[in-house]
C-alpha cells in the first residue's frame, strides 16, 4: 500500500514536469490513421479475410484434375509373378460426373484371371443417377466457401470498425479531459491573482482577515481540482496509447506532455439526421444483416444437399478399353472391349437423413429469427442515437446561453465587490457555478461527438452501393 502511494506521488510529480516541457500535438486524423495502419486487431482482421479467400481456393481444389501413377513388380525364385506400370488421369466435374483416362501395362506369369495382360488403355465415366447428380458435396463446398468468405468479410469489418469506434471514444475523452484541465488551470491562475489582491488589500487595511481565508480556501479548492484533472488527463493519455502501435508490432506509449490539436467542436455533427435517414432507408445493407443473409444462402445449400440423402445412391460406371493402341470402332459401346457396373445403396429407415434434414430446417428458422431480431435491433439503435443527438444539441445550445448568463452574473458580482456592495463568498459561489456549468458543457459536447460517431459507425458498417 505504501509502495502504491509513493508511485502515485512520483506519477503526479512527473506529470507536472512533463507538461513543463514543450508539448507534442496529436491530431484526430493522424491518430485514426495510425490506428488503422498498425493496430494488431485490424491486422488480424485483414488476415482472417485472406484466410477466407484462400478457403475458396481450397474448395475449388475439389474440381482439380488428378493424375496418379504407380509401378510395381513381384519376383520369387526367378519367377516373375507380375510387373505393372499404370498411369491415370481423373477429371471431376461440377455435376458429380467423373471422367477418367489411363493406360495399364501388365506382364507376368502369375496373373489373376480377371486381369488383362499387356498394354490396356481405357476411357471411363462415373455418373450418379440419383443422389449427388444435381447437388453434391463438392459443388456445395465451393458455393459455401464463397458464402463463408463474405460472412467473414462482414464479421471482420464490423470488428475493425468496433476498434476504430473505441479509439474514437478514447480520443474525444482525452480531448475533453485536456480542455477541462486547461479550464481549471485558467481558473486556478485567476484565483492566485485574486488571493494576492485580497491579501494586499488586507495588509492595507481595506479588507477583513476573513476575506483572505475565503480567497485562500477557494484557491486550495482549485489546486486540488487541478491535480485531480491532471491525473485524469494523464490516465486518458495512457488509455489512448493502447490503440497506438509501431510497425514492428510494439505498443507505443504517448508522452504525458502530448496534447490534442483538436477541440470539442460539435459543428460537424449537424448532419446527423441525414445519416439517420440514410441508415433507415438502407437498413438491409448493414453488414450485420448481410452476415445473416449470406448464412441463409449457405444453409439453403446445405438443405438441398441434405435432401439428396433421401434419394437412392445409384452409381453407373463405364470403361471403354483399347488393347495396345489398336484401331477399333468405338460404337456400339456395349459390344466389345468394355466394362460397366451399377451400384445401388438405400438405407431402409433413413433415420440419419431425416434427422439431418430436420436439423437444417431448424437452423434456417433460427437464422430467420436472428435476421428479424438484428433488423429491429439496428433500427432501435439508429432511432436511439438520433434522439440522443437531437437532445444533446439542444442541451448544448441551452448550456452556451447559460454560460454567458453566469459570466454576466460573475462580472456584476465582481463590480459590486469592488464597490463594497458584495462579498468574496458570493463571488466564489458565482465562480463555482460558472465553472461547474462549463465543465458540464464540455462533458455534453464530448457525449454529442461520441454519439455522432456511433451513427457514423453504423454507416461504415453498410455495403457501399
Amino acid at each position: 500500500m505504501r509502495k502504491n502511494k509513493i508511485l502515485l506521488l512520483i506519477f503526479l510529480f512527473t506529470s507536472y514536469h512533463f507538461f513543463a516541457q514543450d508539448s507534442i500535438a496529436l491530431s484526430y486524423e493522424n491518430y485514426i490513421s495510425w490506428v488503422q495502419k498498425n493496430h494488431p486487431i485490424i491486422k488480424i482482421s485483414d488476415w482472417e479475410k485472406n484466410i477466407a479467400q484462400n478457403n475458396i481456393l481450397k474448395a475449388k481444389a475439389l474440381l482439380d484434375p488428378n493424375i496418379s501413377a504407380k509401378i510395381g513388380e513381384k519376383k520369387i525364385d526367378n519367377t516373375l509373378y507380375y510387373s505393372q506400370k499404370n498411369i491415370e488421369l481423373n477429371l471431376p466435374t461440377w455435376y458429380g460426373i467423373d471422367f477418367n483416362i489411363g493406360t495399364n501395362d501388365l506382364t507376368g506369369n502369375k496373373l489373376n484371371n480377371e486381369e488383362t495382360k499387356g498394354v490396356l488403355n481405357h476411357v471411363g465415366i462415373s455418373i450418379p443417377l440419383a443422389r449427388d447428380l444435381v447437388y453434391n458435396k463438392r459443388r456445395t463446398a465451393i458455393q459455401q466457401s464463397k458464402n463463408f468468405s463474405k460472412m467473414t468479410f462482414y464479421e471482420q469489418e464490423m470488428l475493425k470498425n468496433e476498434i476504430l469506434l473505441e479509439a474514437n471514444f478514447s480520443f474525444w475523452e482525452w480531448v475533453k479531459n485536456y480542455e477541462i484541465l486547461e479550464l481549471n488551470k485558467k481558473v486556478l491562475d485567476l484565483n492566485k491573482k485574486r488571493y494576492q489582491l485580497v491579501k494586499k488589500s488586507f495588509e492595507l487595511g481595506e479588507r477583513p482577515a476573513i476575506d483572505t481565508v475565503e480567497a485562500f480556501t477557494q484557491l486550495q479548492s482549485f489546486e486540488a481540482k487541478t491535480i485531480e484533472y491532471q491525473n485524469k488527463f494523464n490516465i486518458s493519455t495512457i488509455e489512448l496509447s493502447q490503440f497506438l502501435w509501431k510497425e514492428n508490432g510494439e505498443n507505443y506509449n504517448l508522452p504525458l506532455f502530448t496534447k490534442p490539436s483538436e477541440q470539442l467542436n460539435t459543428q460537424f455533427t449537424q448532419d446527423y439526421f441525414i445519416i439517420t435517414e440514410k441508415l433507415l432507408q438502407n437498413i438491409d445493407t448493414q453488414y450485420a444483416l448481410n452476415y445473416y443473409f449470406e448464412k441463409s444462402k449457405s444453409l439453403e445449400l446445405e438443405r438441398k444437399l441434405k435432401w439428396q440423402n433421401f434419394l437412392p445412391k445409384i452409381n453407373f460406371n463405364y470403361n471403354l478399353y483399347n488393347k495396345e493402341f489398336k484401331n477399333q470402332d468405338i460404337l456400339p459401346l456395349f459390344d466389345n472391349n468394355y466394362q460397366y457396373g451399377i451400384k445401388l445403396e438405400l438405407p431402409i429407415f433413413m433415420r440419419e437423413a431425416r434427422a439431418d434434414y430436420q436439423n437444417i430446417k431448424l437452423k434456417i428458422l433460427q437464422n430467420n429469427e436472428n435476421i428479424k431480431f438484428k433488423n429491429q435491433e439496428l433500427k432501435t439503435k439508429i432511432q436511439t442515437y438520433n434522439a440522443e443527438m437531437s437532445n444533446f444539441l439542444s442541451l448544448t445550445q441551452n448550456n452556451e446561453s447559460l454560460i454567458e448568463n453566469y459570466k454576466r452574473l460573475l462580472k456584476a458580482e465582481e463590480i459590486k465587490f469592488s464597490n463594497g456592495e458584495s462579498s468574496l463568498f458570493l463571488i466564489n459561489s458565482r465562480e463555482n457555478k460558472l465553472l461547474e456549468t462549463q465543465e458540464k458543457f464540455l462533458e455534453l459536447k464530448a457525449k454529442t461527438i461520441k454519439t455522432y460517431f456511433k451513427l457514423n459507425w453504423l454507416e461504415n458498417n453498410t455495403l457501399k452501393q
